[in-house]
């Protein structure tokens, strides 16, 4: 998945239930959207990484975001 290769040169360190519930999300949206939300999931990920002061902190409260945006499609 170019995605995951994608997610790791952003920092972003996807857990395998990461993987699982991106995948079950976007069985519920159009094909042709895809891109846009896994785009959009990147992007609010570092974000709120980028905010933190703490690694940790950052990598919690960023996967925390991006799977409430998914949640909330």
């Amino acid at each position: 998945m170019a995605f995951i290769e994608h997610c790791k040169s952003l920092g972003i360190e996807l857990l395998r239930e990461d993987v699982m519930f991106i995948r079950e999300r976007l069985k519920r949206i159009p094909k042709s959207s895809h891109r846009t939300v896994l785009t959009r999931y990147c992007e609010l990920w570092c974000r709120i990484m980028r905010e933190c002061d703490s690694d940790v902190c950052g990598m919690n409260l960023g996967r925390r975001s991006a799977n409430s945006f998914l949640r909330e499609l």
